[in-house]
């Protein structure tokens, strides 16, 4: 069957190396990048970053005005990370400031910079990255909720601010709170909830 017609029965447009050596069943690393650079060449599809292709040709204006285009990426950068602090807190308006970084929890701390927008990822102890409480699936990426998005950040920067506490239901920041085991984020949550 035709690559690039296993590519379209996806319904994503956005795919890492990996995905396309599982889609087209190549297990040859070779043959699977000689599949791609083919591909590349003849405008099929599109690099958007190392190890990062697309159906449809990206420009930094796309990136930068599609917030969920750039989660995706994002996904794509480091698989099992969420998107996390001051970027999923700006996205469910509990802080106001403007931040053009792409901020995520992941299992290694990386600094990518795509089509001038940066992706950093942050690391926090194991068992608290692997607990999914808090985290939704979206379509092609994984947020964490405005209630993991307020303990993460809290959790890792101590005097953060937020500006719309209202927003959050509190029972769930005190379930979410317990998975980081932390007396001192304990007592941050509580001044700021009271």
């Amino acid at each position: 069957m035709n690559k690039l017609l296993l590519l379209n029965k996806t319904n994503k447009k956005i795919f890492s190396t990996q995905n396309l050596g599982v889609i087209w069943q190549e297990t040859n690393r070779r043959k699977l990048l000689e599949s791609i650079k083919y591909y590349l060449r003849t405008n099929q599809i599109y690099q958007i970053s190392r190890g990062i292709y697309s159906l449809e040709k990206y420009s930094s204006r796309d990136i930068e005005e599609n917030i969920k285009l750039s989660f995706k990426i994002a996904q794509k950068i480091s698989p099992n990370s969420y998107i996390s602090l001051y970027t999923a807190m700006k996205y469910h308006g509990l802080i106001f400031q403007y931040y053009d970084d792409i901020y995520s929890i992941g299992g290694r701390n990386i600094k990518r910079e795509i089509f001038n927008v940066k992706f950093i990822f942050k690391t926090m102890k194991d068992d608290i990255f692997r607990n999914d409480i808090g985290i939704l699936e979206k379509e092609g990426y994984r947020i964490a909720s405005k209630e993991r998005s307020f303990c993460d950040s809290l959790y890792l920067f101590p005097n953060i601010g937020v500006d719309n506490i209202d927003i959050l239901d509190k029972d769930m920041v005190w379930e979410i709170s317990e998975i980081y085991e932390n007396k001192s984020l304990n007592k941050r949550i509580k001044l700021l909830l009271k």
